[in-house]
């Protein structure tokens, strides 16, 4: 599987070209940061089975390192399995009682009111935007392209069979969606520190600030799409009229009213033909 250059993120994997060609190529680019962030000794989180502890975020990059610490030890690849899509750990030595091996003896993971008896921490590197997530906000960008226009009909474009010219104002209007996910989303990450502002910026309160810099990127970005939008002529297209049975007849010289009536042309004769403009 192809990588984005220098990074564990892979390319091509979604099933239409177009979308692998926005994803990939227009906004990867500008989406990097997200899509590969650090997290560093996150305190695990035991799930009701007694068996499964979760990750606070999911879509751990394929590539990257895992790490767990479980009770201050380091565990090897094989002492635990990772379901990478979903951020959830199971350990393969736990036995049926809720035990692990802890030195040279067995110790109880659970204590008696059901809370865990040890610290499970991760280290990992997951994916913000994953392909799956940003085709879906293609898919709503290509709808908003289909129902807008100035003075036209909507159309039905598809992802696969949408013009080269849409990808333009698909891509801001995707990439606008993205920032607002982040804004959305911000009560959940601001305080974990995970991208966008280090801890002495949080303490100072600059908060704010990332949130103002997150708007003006989605504002800008609208702004842009809906400009090219608002041309009466964005959805026109160049359309090549098909020459019709009186074009080649002029174009020979036999013109229409002597082709059709057997008398002296008057047509004239046509000096070829050229795509036009026309409203769909």
């Amino acid at each position: 599987m192809p990588f984005y250059e220098g990074t564990s993120i892979e390319t091509g994997t979604l099933s239409s070209k177009n979308a692998n060609t926005i994803v990939d190529e227009f906004l990867t680019p500008n989406l990097l940061m997200f899509r590969q962030i650090p997290v560093h000794d996150e305190p695990l989180r035991s799930l009701s089975d007694r068996e499964t502890w979760k990750t606070l975020w999911g879509n751990i990059l394929e590539e990257e390192e895992i790490t767990i610490v479980r009770a201050g030890k380091i565990l090897n690849d094989t002492e635990y399995e990772v379901d990478r899509l979903y951020g959830k750990v199971t350990f393969t030595d736990q036995t049926g009682d809720y035990k692990i091996p802890l030195g040279s003896s067995q110790v109880d993971i659970y204590c008696a009111d059901g809370s865990p008896a040890i610290d499970v921490v991760a280290t990992y590197t997951f994916d913000y935007f994953p392909a799956t997530v940003l085709n879906g906000m293609v898919k709503q960008a290509l709808n908003v392209v289909n129902s807008m226009g100035n003075n036209v009909s909507p159309t039905l474009y598809t992802i696969d069979n949408m013009p080269e010219y849409f990808m333009g104002p698909v891509t801001d209007i995707a990439f606008a969606k993205c920032m607002e996910r982040l804004l959305l989303d911000y009560d959940l990450w601001k305080s974990r520190l995970i991208f966008a502002i280090g801890p002495d910026s949080f303490l100072e309160g600059q908060g704010g600030d990332i949130v103002g810099q997150l708007t003006t990127l989605k504002h800008n970005a609208e702004e842009r799409a809906y400009k090219v939008l608002d041309n009466p002529r964005f959805k026109t297209g160049y359309i090549v009229t098909a020459p019709t049975q009186n074009y080649w007849r002029a174009v020979r010289g036999i013109g229409i009213t002597g082709a059709q009536q057997g008398d002296v042309p008057n047509g004239g004769r046509y000096r070829g033909w050229r795509t036009n403009r026309v409203s769909m």
